[in-house]
């Protein structure tokens, strides 16, 4: 049996994934850059963004707490933040050199390189966000379940692409290696979901709490399914 390459995405579609990819890395590193600009309120800060969006009527006491409560939450346990962050931070700025086709057609060995440090980045990440989303959470228990089974997913992923490509079964590295990718990239759809859900859902009355952990399951979802997709619509098939 032969590998043979599904029919290509259409061209204003790839550039479309590839470009909102390239901006939710981005969103990401920038998030990363706030926090450890603003250690101690870099949620605070993007306030007057978001009242201007939302209206100065969603903006109550409540929220307010809430808010400082969440940079609390991380200001509080500055040295495990930073433990999950800066890695977290590391791992969004290299996927596209790992996703580069350049990379892996000319610089193998850097793309190996590349691949072993985004492992060791992404699993410290992903052990100190499993802490801060189930042992701390912000939001309670809807937000440990989300984390926990993403994490779990994002661990899994990491080790069957690399039990993958150990054997050289490059389809099955890449195809698992794009789920693992989708997880941290995902945090940012996540961010994009809270602003969504805080315009609609804030003015009704819901706490922050309430939209956090609706954006953490609707963000992480969106992006898993999606790239559950495109894997699926990219893989190589097999015939004789």
């Amino acid at each position: 049996m032969t590998p043979h390459r599904s029919p290509a995405l259409p061209n204003g579609l790839s550039v479309g994934l590839r470009g909102a990819l390239a901006a939710l890395v981005a969103l990401g590193i920038v998030s990363v850059l706030l926090r450890l600009m603003f250690p101690a309120d870099a949620a605070a800060r993007l306030e007057p963004l978001r009242e201007w969006l939302v209206g100065p009527a969603g903006t109550s006491a409540e929220r307010v707490a809430e808010v400082a409560q969440f940079d609390a939450h991380f200001f509080a346990h500055h040295r495990l933040t930073m433990l999950h962050i800066v890695p977290g931070g590391l791992f969004l700025a290299l996927v596209p050199l790992q996703l580069s086709r350049t990379v892996r057609a000319r610089f193998a060995r850097v793309h190996r390189w590349n691949g072993r440090f985004l492992i060791a980045t992404g699993v410290t990440s992903a052990l100190i966000g499993l802490y801060f989303g189930v042992v701390i959470p912000f939001a309670g228990v809807g937000e440990s379940v989300a984390v926990a089974a993403v994490t779990v997913w994002f661990l899994a992923a990491l080790v069957r692409a690399y039990a993958a490509i150990r054997r050289r079964d490059v389809a099955m590295h890449r195809a698992w290696m794009l789920r693992a990718i989708a997880v941290p990239v995902g945090v940012s759809v996540v961010r994009v979901a809270g602003a969504l859900a805080d315009v609609t859902l804030t003015p009704v009355g819901y706490p922050a709490r309430t939209v956090f952990v609706v954006a953490v399951w609707t963000g992480w979802a969106a992006t898993i399914a999606v790239t559950e997709w495109w894997v699926r619509q990219t893989a190589p098939r097999f015939q004789d």
